[in-house]
Formats: C-alpha cells, sequence, structure tokens
C-alpha cells in the first residue's frame, strides 16, 4: 500500500466525547495492507502542514481493518474531543524500507443540541474541511512530485552509468579479440613458414634420391618398361571387352524403353531385357546365389519388435471383447460367513436383554441378462471391430517393416558393388602411377606427372574408405532390421509384373485395400457401435431374472435355521445419474467425428504415399539405361585415352578425368538400377501389397525365440 486514498471519512461520535471514525480506503487491495504500518503523525508534522495540533490525539489509536466492505482506517481517542473541527495527520510506513508517507484528513464530530444548531455547525464545518482538503491535496502532490523527480534522477543515473559500463566492456572484449587474432596470425605465419622449409627440404632430398636410383636402373628398366608397357595395353582392351556383351545387350534394350514410349498414364514400361542387363552389369553378381530380398523382408517381419508390439495391442483387444461377451452368461455368486452376533431389534425387546448368537450364512445366487436394449451387444460389436482394425495394424506395421527391409537390402547392395568398382578404379590409378613413374625415371615423363598420379590414387583410396564406412552402416541397419549381417545378397525380383498398368488403378487400389485404411475404417465402426450402446443405456431398462437360496442360522437375534429360495424377474431403470449418461452418448458421438477424421487422413496420405512412389519409380526408370549408356561410353573413352597417352597424343590430365569420369559413371548406373528396386518396394508398400508380393503371409508371424 503505498499510497493511502480516502473516498470517505465516517465519524462516529460527538463533540464533547472520545473520537471515533473510520477512513475508508478505495482502491486499496487488501494483499496490499500486508507489511504496512499506520500511526497518528507528531505534533512536527502538523506545523509542516499548516494544520493545528490538537492535544486530544495525544491518546489516539490507528489501526488497519479488514472490513466486509474493505480495507479502513479506524482512529479512537481516550480522551474527549471538545472541538468542531479536528485535523488528523496519519503516517504510513512500509517494511520494505520504502520512506513514509503522510496523509492529512478532516474530523467533523456531530455537534450536540437542536437540529438547526448541528445543521449550521455542520455548514462551517464542511466550509473548512473543503478548504484543509484542498491544501492538503496540494500538499501532496506536491510531495508526488518531488519523489517522481528524484526517482527519474536516479534511474537516469543508474542508466549512463550502465551503459558506461557496456561500453568499457565492449572496448575490452574488442581488444582482447584483436590481440588473439593478431597472435594468431602470427604463429600461423610461422608454421606455414616452417612448413614450406620443411616441404622444400623433403623435395630436395626426394629428388636427389630418385635421380640417383633412376641413373643407376636406366639400362636395367628400358626393357622391363617396354614389356610392361604392351602388358597394360593387352589388359587394357581385355578390360574393356568385358562389358562389350553387356553394352549390346544394352543398346539392344534401349529401343524398347525410351523415354518417349510410356503406358497411358506417362509411366513407363518395365523392360526384360534392361533387367537382363542391370544383373548382367552387377559387377559383383551373385548369380542367383545368396540370401534374397523376399527372404530378407520375411526375416525382418519374423523378427522385428515393433511386430511383437503391434500382435499384442490385437491381443488386448480381442480379450477385451471376450469381457464385453462376458455379460451375455449368467453370473454365479457364492458366500458364507460365521461370526459372532448381538441383536437389539423387535424381536428380541421383549426377552429383556440383548442376546449373542453365532450367526452363521450361507447362499448361492444366479442372475442372467434376459433385456438391456442391445447394450452389452454394442459393446461386444465394438470390441470385435477394433480386433479387426488391430489386426490391420499388425499388417501396416509388417508393411512398413519390410518396406525398411528392402531399403537397408538395397542399400547394401549399391554399397558392396560401388566399393568393388572403387577398388578397381584404386587398381587403376595405381597402375597409372606405376606407368608415369617408369617414364618419369627413364626421362621420357615429367615429374609433375607423377605427383598428379599420385594425388588422383590417394582421392580413390578415399573413396574406398568413404564407401567402407557407409556399407558398415547399411549392414548395421541390416541386422538392427534382421536380426543379422548380411551375407552374399542376390539379384533382386522383378516386380514390375505385379505392379498396376496406371497410377489410378495403384491409388484406387490402395484406398480400397491398404491395412492402415482398413484399420482407421474398422475404428470408425467401433465408434459407431459405441454410441449405439451408450444410447442403449441411456434409454432403456435393463431386466435379469435372479434365483437363489440362503441356509443362515441364528440370524438378528433368533436362535435357530433361517432358509429361504426365491426366483425373480427383475426390471432397473435408472432415473437419474447427475447427466452421466446423456453426457457419455455426447462423448460417443465426438469420437465419431473424431474416427472420421481420422480416416479422412489416412486416406489422404496413403494416395500422397502412392503417387510420390509411383512418381519417384517413373523417373528412376526413364533414367537408367541413360545411366547404362553412360557407363558404356565413359569406359570406352578411358580406354581410348589411355592408348592415346601412351602415344603422346593425350595428356595424363586427360587420362586421370576420363578415369575418374568412368568410375563415377559406373557407380551411379549401380545406384541407378539400385533406385528401381528400392522405388518398387516403396509402390508396393504404399499400395498394402509387399508382403503379398514377396510372399510373406501375415498369419505366419510369430514371436520369436529370445526377443521379449
Amino acid at each position: 500500500m503505498r499510497n493511502v486514498n480516502a473516498s470517505a471519512v465516517t465519524v462516529l461520535s460527538a463533540v464533547g466525547e472520545p473520537l471515533a471514525a473510520r477512513i475508508a480506503l478505495v482502491g486499496t487491495a487488501e494483499s496490499e495492507m500486508d507489511g504496512v504500518d499506520v500511526r497518528l503523525a507528531s505534533a512536527s508534522a502538523y506545523a509542516s502542514q499548516g494544520l493545528a495540533y490538537s492535544p486530544s490525539l495525544s491518546g489516539g489509536h490507528v489501526s488497519l481493518v479488514r472490513g466486509p466492505a474493505g480495507p479502513y482506517i479506524s482512529l479512537t481517542t481516550d480522551e474527549p474531543v471538545n472541538d468542531l473541527i479536528v485535523p488528523v495527520v496519519i503516517e504510513t510506513r512500509s517494511r520494505d524500507g520504502s520512506p513514509p508517507q503522510q496523509h492529512a484528513y478532516t474530523i467533523l464530530p456531530y455537534l450536540p443540541g437542536s437540529p438547526e444548531a448541528r445543521a449550521a455547525a455542520s455548514e462551517e464545518q464542511r466550509s473548512v474541511a473543503a478548504r484543509v482538503a484542498a491544501e492538503n491535496a496540494e500538499s501532496e502532490h506536491l510531495a508526488a512530485a518531488q519523489v517522481a523527480a528524484e526517482r527519474s534522477a536516479a534511474e537516469k543515473a543508474a542508466a549512463d552509468k550502465a551503459a558506461a559500463e557496456r561500453l568499457a566492456a565492449e572496448r575490452a572484449e574488442a581488444e582482447r579479440v584483436k590481440a588473439e587474432k593478431l597472435a594468431a596470425g602470427k604463429v600461423l605465419t610461422e608454421r606455414a613458414a616452417a612448413a614450406k622449409a620443411a616441404s622444400e627440404r623433403a623435395a630436395a632430398e626426394r629428388s636427389s634420391a630418385e635421380k640417383a636410383a633412376a641413373e643407376k636402373a636406366m639400362a636395367q628398366r628400358e626393357e622391363a618398361h617396354k614389356a610392361a608397357t604392351q602388358k597394360a595395353a593387352a589388359e587394357t582392351l581385355a578390360a574393356s571387352k568385358t562389358i562389350e556383351p553387356a553394352s549390346k545387350a544394352l543398346l539392344a534394350a534401349i529401343p524398347s524403353l525410351t523415354p518417349n514410349e510410356t503406358n497411358p498414364d506417362g509411366a513407363p514400361r518395365a523392360s526384360a531385357e534392361l533387367r537382363t542387363y542391370a544383373a548382367a552389369a552387377s559387377v559383383n553378381a551373385l548369380a542367383g546365389r545368396g540370401e534374397t530380398l523376399d527372404q530378407a523382408i520375411a526375416r525382418a517381419v519374423q523378427y522385428y519388435p515393433e511386430i511383437v508390439a503391434a500382435q499384442s495391442r490385437r491381443e488386448v483387444t480381442s480379450a477385451q471383447t471376450g469381457q464385453a461377451r462376458a455379460e451375455f452368461f449368467p453370473s454365479v455368486n457364492l458366500s458364507a460367513g460365521e461370526g459372532r452376533e448381538t441383536s437389539r431389534n423387535a424381536s428380541t425387546r421383549f426377552l429383556g436383554s440383548d442376546p449373542t448368537l453365532t450367526r452363521q450364512e450361507g447362499d448361492v445366487s444366479v442372475s442372467q441378462l434376459l433385456f438391456d436394449g442391445g447394450a452389452a451387444f454394442g459393446q461386444v460389436r465394438r470390441f470385435r471391430a477394433r480386433t479387426e482394425g488391430a489386426q490391420f495394424t499388425v499388417s501396416d506395421t509388417a508393411q512398413n517393416v519390410g518396406a525398411r527391409a528392402g531399403q537397408a537390402f538395397t542399400e547394401v547392395r549399391r554399397l558392396r558393388e560401388q566399393l568393388v568398382i572403387a577398388r578397381q578404379n584404386v587398381g587403376i590409378h595405381e597402375r597409372t602411377l606405376r606407368d608415369v613413374t617408369d617414364l618419369a625415371n627413364s626421362g621420357k615423363g615429367r615429374r609433375v606427372d607423377v605427383v598428379q598420379a599420385d594425388a588422383r590414387r590417394a582421392l580413390a583410396v578415399s573413396s574406398v574408405e568413404q564407401l567402407t564406412g557407409q556399407l558398415a552402416q547399411a549392414e548395421a541397419a541390416y541386422k538392427n532390421l534382421t536380426g543379422r549381417f548380411p551375407d552374399e545378397l542376390a539379384p533382386p525380383p522383378d516386380f514390375g509384373p505385379r505392379l498396376p498398368a496406371r497410377l489410378e488403378d495403384a491409388v484406387a487400389q490402395a484406398l480400397a485395400e491398404h491395412p492402415a485404411v482398413r484399420a482407421a475404417e474398422k475404428e470408425f465402426e467401433a465408434s459407431q457401435y459405441d454410441r449405439d450402446s451408450a444410447e442403449a443405456r441411456l434409454a432403456v431398462p435393463r431386466v435379469t431374472l435372479e434365483a437363489g437360496a440362503s441356509r443362515n442360522r441364528d440370524i438378528d437375534g433368533v436362535a435357530g435355521p433361517n432358509n429361504d429360495r426365491y426366483a425373480v424377474l427383475r426390471l432397473r431403470y435408472n432415473l437419474f445419474r447427475g447427466f452421466g449418461d446423456s453426457e457419455r452418448v455426447r462423448e460417443s458421438g465426438a469420437r465419431i467425428y473424431e474416427a472420421l477424421a481420422g480416416l479422412d487422413r489416412v486416406r489422404v496420405d496413403v494416395e500422397r504415399d502412392v503417387r510420390q512412389a509411383w512418381e519417384g519409380l517413373a523417373a528412376d526408370r526413364v533414367r537408367l539405361p541413360v545411366l547404362a549408356s553412360y557407363a558404356r561410353s565413359s569406359a570406352d573413352v578411358a580406354e581410348m585415352y589411355r592408348l592415346q597417352f601412351q602415344i603422346g597424343q593425350r595428356s595424363l590430365l586427360d587420362v586421370l578425368n576420363a578415369e575418374n569420369e568412368s568410375f563415377n559413371a559406373r557407380a551411379s548406373f549401380v545406384a541407378g538400377r539400385e533406385a528401381v528396386t528400392a522405388d518398387e518396394v516403396r509402390l508396393l508398400a504404399a499400395m498394402g501389397k509387399l508382403l503379398e508380393a514377396v510372399g510373406v503371409p501375415i498369419t505366419d508371424i510369430k514371436r520369436v525365440e529370445g526377443k521379449q
């Protein structure tokens, strides 16, 4: 409570009586009263404000009160007050150490005597009070302005100080960064100079040693160089002929699969010749040996824990169906009990005492539901639909896992074949380096060519190391899905005949049969059954047939047996349960709309996945024959450049560039071929037909031992 505002002063005493008054606090919350003390100001405070101090206030009491109409200040005195106008100055002080504040009020006690005199005195009091209030308001305004000016000056000084400190810190940081940069530049300059000197020294030593060795072996290597040159030419011609049959097969296959020859919807047709060439051009084709793509997908579906979890969720919903079906069967209950009982009732009152007997009970009861308006049957149908939906979820999960396994399979095959090509590329560069070194040693070549060839060989070795690391990662992903590292992997089958001829046919088939769509449809169906059950519980009575028998003894203070038997037809109808049943109906209706929205979302996602997979496959099929032609042409160019280099018509840089382009072309063809297979797997999975295409029925999925 920083500023106390008084909007009303209520006087409870008259002139000649001890003063009693209440000063209401307007705009002050009760929480602001915490930590605030009030007291009457000293006589000097009255003098500073030009007010007369009444001696009767010397024994006054002031306190803060939380009243039902709001907080107020209570003012009382022990001595009678004979003044018609009593100025009062109240000082408020916060416990947080802030300066105290003074507030002046004018108290007008009631006048004794006749109403006329009281009215006249009251008029005089109001006039004086208005003048005093105006003076007090002006004093408070001046005091508040002074406090605000002091606060503003303090804040400005603090801001100036902070800005100066921040500027000094920024300057110091800039100086430090500048010094660090200068030091780092100096260190780098020194290191560069040292490295340059060491390089020049090593180059001079290596040049001297190479020159001595060349002069010593010149005569001996002349004949060896000629034989090596002839042998290299023969090997190069033999290597170029290894892809010639496949190249001719490709030239024969390309006319049947040109970009202009497509299906009616724009998708390219599959080509058996292209498949044949793709398998033949594989650097490490396994000719049918090793694990097949079908086996990899089957193993992943059998192994991966996510499918086991989906099967467990299906078992949960199946058990819930059994729980709901239990409502149709009789409920049989048996109870028995024995204990001491003291009874005081109408039957024992005439005995004059409360008898204590050994109470014995035994009864059996049977209850059979006859009619509930379909509430129980609605729950059975609901959980049955959810069980069917859970089975479709298992299938959808298996499709996704199978697609991931297929992607891992093709990735391992791609990297293995590219690694073989990369190692062959290293061998080619090493042979080139040997040839160039021999030419330089014999004086027919330049030493700079040796350095250039060695640099390209190092780059080829780096590519091998990079592909080796990528292959290790791909094999780890394969093991994560199938449970073991891949051995030899056979070429994948041709999925082309199992795909529809048109994109729209693929979309329609996916929307009709994809397990994710079917699962969402079953969830929508289950929500409708749940609403029917809730409406039956709200509006229809429950009819049961109940029968039972009991054998009791010494019951309720009556000694002896107490047996009975009954068979009743009982109707129960709830009249009011706090609107719980109607809210349950409202909840089930909202769940129907939720399930319908989920079904629409799944359909949209499935259509998107099918269209993306189809377009990706179409693009890769068109691109594959172009990559094959590029690989063949690049290999021919590399071989011709090498022969021309040997007779001096091509530079070493031309040969190295041609060999690098040939390596990239062959690697691109392998990547494109495996991309076609991966796209086919992706499209089948998007249609929900992957497991059917590879021959893995969902009913054969079992929990793998040891994978709990």
